[in-house]
């Protein structure tokens, strides 16, 4: 009950100032508290385009979070992607590389996996 009045109240200072940095924030806290990764990711897609270049640092670890959540690293690169040729942001390309990285790896820890079995298989 608590969540939804405070989920009400933050809709509400969105409607007075729709670029509320801190009430979108919240927004989006609340909505994945909640589940619900889909409008989550929208919110801080949504405040990751803001003119402020320093908030947009903040809203990278959520967005990926939702992401993941919602089994969709693919569209996260992408959304790097697009953010790092619009924003020039050095944040930005950080994610990117990491985000690459870290699918580098789990691809590498799949195929070791594989290679396991496989010889497990054999020898039985």
């Amino acid at each position: 009950m608590r969540l939804k009045k405070t989920q009400c109240f933050t809709k509400k200072a969105l409607l007075v100032s729709p670029t509320c940095v801190r009430a979108s924030l919240l927004l989006a806290n609340l909505e994945m508290l909640e589940g619900q990764y889909q409008q989550a990711a929208k919110i801080l897609e949504k405040c990751f385009w803001s003119k402020i270049q320093i908030i947009r640092v903040k809203f990278l670890s959520p967005l990926k979070h939702c992401y993941e959540e919602l089994n969709q690293l693919d569209n996260f690169e992408l959304f790097l992607i697009r953010a790092g040729q619009i924003t020039n942001n050095d944040e930005v390309e950080l994610a990117l590389v990491k985000l690459i990285e870290e699918k580098k790896m789990v691809s590498l820890l799949l195929k070791l996996s594989f290679i396991s079995n496989s010889r497990k298989s054999q020898v039985l």
